[in-house]
């Protein structure tokens, strides 16, 4: 599979396909992630049937952040611009509702952006951001991030959800 595929994929898992179930089915994927995320593992490995041999998502249940539930869904990292690396599925709980559904979901990406400067000898680290996407709005831009750091990447978020619930 040629690095285009690749950056096809992961663009079109975590910018069509995750947040399509994330803002239509929330409970159906809270389910599924709380469960293994065997479905999006499927779909993952669907979506790469033409390669040899996928590198399988890490999905790791973050817990509590900034008092939401919350899931860090990483795909295999490509050295190709323009994709996204990680994204988180946060569940935002209301104090009354706190197992109920609908819950507001609320998700962001990881994404690495071409390097300022292409030209070799000098060529500059690519750029990352915090995105989210919202069913209303649509992509949103939080800023760059230092790199791809799934750690910088959660705490930023808290960041951001804490300044909401303020």
């Amino acid at each position: 599979m040629s690095a285009g595929c690749e950056e096809h994929t992961h663009n079109h898992f975590s910018h069509i396909l995750v947040p399509r179930l994330a803002f239509s089915d929330p409970e159906a994927l809270y389910r599924d992630l709380s469960d293994g995320a065997q479905a999006l593992a499927g779909l993952w490995r669907a979506l790469n049937a033409d390669a040899a041999q996928v590198p399988p998502l890490r999905v790791t249940h973050v817990g509590e952040l900034a008092s939401n539930e919350t899931f860090l869904i990483e795909m295999p990292r490509l050295d190709v611009d323009s994709l996204a690396l990680a994204v988180a599925v946060v569940f935002e709980k209301s104090p009354a509702e706190e197992d109920c559904f609908p819950r507001r979901v609320r998700y962001f990406s990881l994404e690495q952006g071409p390097a300022l400067e292409q030209a070799p000898p000098r060529k500059s680290p690519p750029r990352h951001y915090l995105c989210e996407w919202e069913p209303s709005r649509g992509h949103a831009n939080w800023g760059m991030l230092p790199g791809p750091d799934s750690g910088v990447f959660l705490s930023r978020i808290q960041s951001l959800l804490v300044t909401a619930s303020e």
